[in-house]
């Protein structure tokens, strides 16, 4: 089992998952022999974090460079916005005059 078969949330903090963190109890070692190593993708509190937290999943999987594209890329996508935000105002200005 190498690294990337560990669940990404496993032992970070309780903003997270608590299981691995801090106090580790019977239940929290049945959760990290059944889903943690390995099986995380089945795990019903990794689809939650997952959902919630992707685009830290994305980003933790890239390589510098799609992580330098992927930054460019929201960056024209806000630049997109705040453009299309001022004609939007312009249009309402002249439609109004």
């Amino acid at each position: 089992m190498g690294t990337h078969d560990i669940c990404p949330f496993y032992g970070k903090n309780d903003d997270y998952c608590d299981v691995g963190c801090e106090y580790i109890s019977p239940y929290d070692v049945n959760m990290i022999v059944q889903y943690c190593s390995g099986r995380h993708v089945q795990c019903i509190k990794y689809m939650e974090l997952a959902d919630r937290f992707r685009g830290e999943l994305r980003r933790r999987a890239m390589s510098e460079r799609e992580l330098e594209l992927l930054n460019r890329i929201e960056e024209l996508e806000r630049h997109t916005w705040r453009n299309s935000s001022i004609l939007r105002s312009v249009a309402m200005v002249s439609f109004t005059a």
